[in-house]
């Protein structure tokens, strides 16, 4: 942490001082350069602010998206059904393991329909979904007004997650792809440590000694 502030603190400096920053780091200069050249007072442009920016936006773009990731695969792998039907959805897009496909042709399937975990308390609320803790995305299909009034994994309105679309799109293409091109079964998950929520730490967390998701 203390490399990284120095790194970030080095770069506010040269920036004040009319000297490029490209030359540090390509990837660092481009997540501080919109705060720097931004009419923000002085004091909205230190190292510390630079530092809070960019590990916020580390951790947004991967532990999200990882947690939502290994949970769907438990669930479509732990079904067998389910699993089938994935794999017939799939087969309608992909004509072999290594085909090429679009997003936009894997958005259009059904069981596609993005659902992930977060917002706990709305989305395991028995009033809006009748068994909310059961693996179930037929149940978004059958009635679509639940998802435009209840799903919300990225919150809603003015604070809505940048990272939406760019999320959805990862999680698409990377689950389409291991789920089509590899014959996988769960080994020695526990769904009550390795799976449900048993704490908030931004994301829904799991039990200290959960392994977890192993395939």
């Amino acid at each position: 942490m203390d490399k990284v502030d120095r790194l970030l603190e080095r770069m506010a400096n040269m920036h004040r001082t009319g000297k490029s920053v490209v030359n540090i780091s390509h990837a660092a200069a481009a997540l501080s350069m919109e705060i720097l050249d931004s009419d923000l007072p002085p004091q909205e442009k230190s190292a510390s602010r630079l530092s809070t920016e960019a590990f916020l936006l580390l951790g947004a773009g991967t532990d999200p998206l990882t947690r939502n990731m290994f949970v769907i695969m438990y669930y479509v792998l732990a079904d067998q059904a389910m699993l089938e039907r994935v794999h017939a959805e799939l087969k309608s897009v992909i004509s072999r393991p290594y085909s090429p496909v679009t997003l936009a042709e894997l958005e259009a399937l059904p069981l596609f329909t993005p659902v992930t975990q977060s917002l706990y308390l709305v989305h395991m609320n028995p009033d809006f979904l009748p068994e909310p803790k059961k693996f179930n995305p037929q149940q978004w299909l059958d009635n679509p007004s639940l998802k435009s009034r209840y799903l919300m994994p990225f919150g809603r309105g003015t604070r809505q997650c940048l990272g939406i679309n760019l999320a959805y799109a990862e999680m698409l293409l990377s689950i389409a792809r291991l789920l089509y091109q590899l014959d996988m079964e769960v080994f020695d998950v526990v769904k009550e440590r390795d799976i449900d929520v048993t704490g908030d730490c931004f994301n829904g967390v799991t039990h200290d000694d959960s392994p977890g998701v192993q395939v």
